[in-house]
């Protein structure tokens, strides 16, 4: 049994690792081709400069030239690093928020894990009869020995609701939902651990 969890685990691991790879090595592509469309345009703009010179015969001496050149060039390497200083600042964005949004399901997650364990320990501790594998019988065990309100109820069942859709990857969740659960659930916790 421990060898097939271990398998498991390590699929998924290698799952999530090759998701990454792929976005990341589709960001770095999408990165590497806005560069070029950058460059094209200043390519474009230069060529159109030096169009409007030969159009209009403006005679340039060799130093007017060079500085035309050199600026040119600066105003090019600015302008790059500008869009790539823009790409990288909207990566790191999107990979904080992913850490923020992963650490928010591992947090949510670890306190309904603590919170099933608590509840049968107590549940246990005062020689209830109650089904163990049933998360509901467990929570509703728990308001019959008035350890939890009727408005824990409320919050248990959204945070379980959540929880399974979390579990079956039903649907995506706001971080910010997510850690509110947590916190509710934590509390929830604290309280029955000093009960």
């Amino acid at each position: 049994m421990k060898d097939d969890s271990s398998k498991i685990n390590n699929s998924f691991e290698k799952s999530l690792y090759e998701i990454g790879e792929r976005s990341s090595s589709y960001s770095k592509l999408q990165q590497i081709l806005l560069i070029y469309a950058v460059f094209g345009c200043i390519i474009g703009v230069i060529a159109f400069v030096y169009f409007i010179i030969i159009k209009f015969q403006i005679d340039l001496t060799q130093q007017e030239r060079i500085l035309l050149l050199v600026s040119g060039s600066g105003f090019s390497l600015s302008l790059i690093s500008l869009v790539i200083l823009f790409f990288r600042r909207q990566q790191y964005k999107t990979k904080t928020e992913r850490n923020r949004y992963i650490n928010a399901i591992g947090e949510f997650l670890f306190q309904w894990g603590r919170f099933e364990r608590i509840g049968k320990n107590k549940l246990e501790q005062k020689n209830m009869d109650f089904n163990k594998v049933s998360i509901k019988a467990i929570i509703y065990s728990l308001l019959e020995t008035s350890l939890i309100t009727e408005d824990d109820i409320i919050i248990l069942e959204e945070c379980l609701r959540s929880r399974n859709a979390l579990v079956h990857a039903e649907q995506p969740f706001i971080t910010e939902d997510l850690i509110r659960m947590t916190n509710a659930i934590s509390e929830i916790n604290n309280r029955l651990a000093n009960s």
